[in-house]
């Protein structure tokens, strides 16, 4: 597994570091969403992702719909991959790169909210791409 870098939220002009670079995707979880577990055995942080995704890689890009979840097979390939980069944009946009050279990018939703990332820790944070655009933050530590 990568090394991990800062638990913390690191602000910058155009958008939040998330911290789970370093980072194992242990499981995935299909509903009515695209889920990833992150982290070790005790499952660090959670992402929940709600409306349509793109995975590019070297074999192109490719779009995935939760309302289409039976064709999502080949997003499978994150399992086990290591995150390198994780950005929430202040517009309400995620990007992760994963050490696999692939990038799982999220755009913003006009009606419902299209991602949140959740710790599972004691310190309760939460970041919620909100409908239309904007991030909203909940911690019980200051970023």
């Amino acid at each position: 597994m990568a090394e991990m870098t800062s638990q913390k939220l690191a602000e910058h002009e155009s958008y939040w570091s998330l911290p789970i670079d370093g980072f194992r995707i242990i499981q995935l979880r299909l509903d009515f969403a695209f889920g990833m577990e992150i982290g070790d055995a005790q499952s660090e942080f959670s992402i929940r992702i709600n409306t349509a995704f793109t995975l590019r890689s070297s074999e192109g890009i490719r779009d995935y719909s939760v309302e289409r979840l039976s064709e999502i097979g080949p997003a499978m390939r994150l399992l086990n991959a290591d995150i390198e980069d994780a950005k929430g944009f202040k517009d309400g946009r995620l990007e992760i790169t994963f050490s696999t050279n692939i990038v799982l990018s999220v755009d913003v939703d006009p009606q419902f909210e299209a991602w949140e990332l959740v710790s599972n820790k004691a310190n309760g944070m939460r970041v919620v791409a909100m409908p239309g655009g904007k991030l909203a933050i909940w911690s019980d530590t200051q970023p």
